[in-house]
């Protein structure tokens, strides 16, 4: 029967996550892997790779392009792995799970999978999807005792995304553990090296990415260690819908189950803890190493939520305390998805671009590179050959406190057709041009504009953007300084 909801529960999430796929613009990061997954061959990816054009490993983007083989549209193409390999996450912390304790608090530990900070990754065209899926089925491999296939699983997550190296503190603590109860297994022990593989062969590619870790936006802190996990839970979406259906028939499967179930044991608690401890991992060498953070290079930590969760709910046993836990999370889920609504609603759609922009010969400059790369995605032929993004990532850092996706677009210009220039080469050939700007989060092209006495007319205003006519004066455009 659990097997048969299983199926169910798989098709309800492919007809979400496909249809998302499907229909969701892609965003910054998506197109740049796109445009890599464009190139004839894997040797020209890795070479993209080697010179920064991004930063995912071609293990990925090896699936991707297989992908794109058979899938005509690039956004679903591109988005299907990390999609699929979300799933097998959760199908492996299920069936890990079904082999401790009953299928109620099986189903249970699924619930933090399906929050909308860890399930955004599951439709999004990058890595973090993949590694999740590999690091799942080292879980299982490493639960049905398969050494093989858990060096294997194991070297696939961190050649999908190198921070997955820290899949060796769960792993590592889960053999402690058994170590107090029994000999040490050494064959496994050893089997916990093999990240040091695949780190070493894609190290050039690591180095290649260190021209990203000057953003100051990105700059790890020692309060990111709370707010990891505060950003996890505090969002409950379509979750709590699960969650709390699944607790309203708990006080009614429960009669029937065993009052002993034994749950996880000592050292798969041990490996839940390890898991649920990954994001300080992370946070600890971007401060003393890479100095650039993430929340999501700490994705495989859903995991360990999910594991505790299951956990901590057949240790009480209280169905109706699941129930007031799952209305608080959806109060705080509720304020969650209205920030990042309000957020969303900021960033103009290509069409929105599109339509905004004056038709005619002379460029449009957008000064939002995310906005920008977009924009010039979805552009038509004759669009997208006048859309620019003026690119230094020098003043960005400066004025904005952001350049790394300035320093992307120039990088991004060796594999694919995007027009990123250098503001001084700009100027020096452009006296007008159109610019569009968020006037709430202006960034540093309008502040140097001003800077130049560049003349700012608003030809439209909009909710989320205004369409500026720029025009320099009749001298160079440095005169005025």
């Amino acid at each position: 029967m659990h097997r048969i909801l299983f199926i169910v529960f798989s098709l309800l999430y492919l007809s979400a996550t496909l249809t998302s796929a499907f229909t969701k613009e892609l965003w910054f990061d998506e197109i740049v892997s796109v445009y890599v997954d464009r190139l004839p061959a894997m040797r020209d990816v890795w070479a993209a790779l080697a010179s920064s054009a991004d930063a995912m490993p071609p293990l990925f983007h090896l699936f991707t392009r297989a992908c794109r083989a058979v899938i005509a549209n690039e956004a679903m193409a591109a988005r299907l792995p990390a999609t699929v390999g979300y799933w097998v996450m959760c199908l492996s912390v299920w069936l890990f799970l079904r082999h401790r304790m009953s299928p109620v608090y099986a189903w249970m530990g699924l619930v933090p999978a399906l929050l909308p900070t860890p399930f955004y990754f599951a439709t999004e065209g990058r890595a973090y999807g993949v590694a999740v899926g590999f690091s799942g089925l080292a879980l299982l491999c490493w639960q049905r005792r398969k050494l093989v296939l858990f060096v294997l699983m194991l070297a696939a997550a961190v050649s999908s995304h190198y921070y997955a190296v820290f899949l060796v503190i769960p792993f590592g603590l889960a053999e402690l553990a058994l170590w107090r109860k029994d000999a040490p297994r050494w064959a496994w022990i050893a089997a916990l090296a093999t990240p040091v593989i695949p780190i070493a062969v894609h190290l050039p590619l690591i180095r290649a990415a260190d021209v990203y870790r000057a953003d100051a936006w990105a700059a790890p802190r020692v309060s990111l260690a709370v707010t990891y996990y505060l950003d996890f839970v505090a969002g409950i979406g379509p979750a709590i819908v699960f969650g709390l259906a699944v607790a309203g028939l708990a006080g009614i499967v429960m009669r029937s189950q065993p009052a002993d179930e034994p749950g996880l044991m000592f050292e798969e608690r041990a490996l839940a803890a390890g898991f649920l401890v990954i994001p300080l991992a992370v946070l600890a060498s971007s401060l003393l190493v890479t100095h650039t953070y993430f929340p999501r290079y700490a994705m495989p930590s859903t995991i360990g939520f999910m594991l505790a969760a299951a956990e901590a709910l057949r240790a009480s046993r209280m169905p109706t305390s699941v129930v007031l836990c799952g209305v608080m999370l959806a109060v705080l889920g509720a304020q969650k998805l209205e920030e990042v609504r309000a957020n969303w609603n900021q960033l103009p759609t290509a069409a929105d671009v599109a339509a905004a922009l004056d038709a005619g010969p002379g460029p449009a400059v957008i000064e939002e590179p995310v906005t920008f790369l977009k924009a010039h995605y979805y552009a038509p032929g004759e669009g997208r050959a006048r859309l620019t993004s003026l690119a230094d990532p020098v003043a960005a850092i400066r004025e904005v406190k952001l350049g790394n996706p300035d320093l992307g677009l120039l990088q991004l210009r060796s594999v694919a057709p995007v027009t990123a220039v250098p503001p001084e080469e700009f100027f020096a050939e452009n006296r007008r041009f159109q610019l569009l700007v968020n006037p709430t989060r202006p960034g540093w092209v309008l502040q140097e504009l001003r800077k130049r006495g560049a003349a700012l007319e608003v030809r439209r205003r909009l909710p989320s953007f205004w369409v500026l006519q720029v025009s320099f004066p009749d001298s160079k455009s440095d005169a005025s300084q």
